[in-house]
């Protein structure tokens, strides 16, 4: 019976471990507290790059993956971008949305 018992909370603690590496993996930890003008930085380049290369604006713009001062914040929220094509043709701008 102790040998089950210990087995238990052998289990218990590898499952513990295992959904904290999950996490970690899938939501990055707590992220890098990062100042406002580094993360609409960050936000602008990413952006940029994938209006060249889709002509629209990165899949996670909406999500709150910045950590602006302890806060998670989307680039959408930091930013207010327009796409106009992609490529060498198309072009990009940005403005900060009233925060």
């Amino acid at each position: 019976m102790v040998v089950f018992d210990r087995l238990v909370v052998v289990v218990m603690l590898a499952l513990l471990i295992a959904a904290a590496m999950i996490l970690f993996i899938f939501y990055g930890g707590a992220g890098q507290v990062q100042s406002f003008t580094s993360a609409r930085s960050i936000c602008e380049s990413a952006y940029a790059g994938s209006c060249y290369n889709t002509g629209k604006a990165p899949t996670t713009w909406d999500m709150p993956t910045q950590n602006v001062n302890g806060m998670a914040v989307s680039c959408s929220e930091i930013l207010g971008c327009i796409c106009t094509g992609m490529g060498s043709s198309g072009s990009h701008s940005c403005a900060e949305t009233a925060a």
